[in-house]
């Protein structure tokens, strides 16, 4: 990385301009990448990989697998975070 790039800028708030996570990449990172969560839905490791492409949704087919997968896991995993909804929005 370049050197410049590492290096603050005053009176910028940094966390502000942090990119809010999609649903996809919370899937995800959440299972562990896209092959180990693949193997789990039983996809094709692509299937999972065009959900981060485009807007990072999650096909609303696949909430009620993931969700029985965050409860095997005991992974943390709301339909609001699967709709890319912030609770304290709702």
């Amino acid at each position: 990385m370049l050197p410049f790039l590492q290096t603050p800028v005053k009176g910028v708030n940094h966390n502000r301009m942090k990119r809010k996570q999609t649903p996809a990449e919370l899937v995800i990172e959440t299972f562990g990448g896209v092959r180990p969560l693949a193997r789990e839905l039983d996809l094709h490791a692509s299937t999972i990989s065009r959900w981060k492409m485009g807007h990072g949704t999650v096909p609303q087919k696949h909430w009620k697998s993931l969700m029985l997968l965050a409860k095997k896991y005991d992974k943390k995993i709301t339909v609001l975070e699967l709709a890319g909804i912030s609770e304290k929005v709702a």
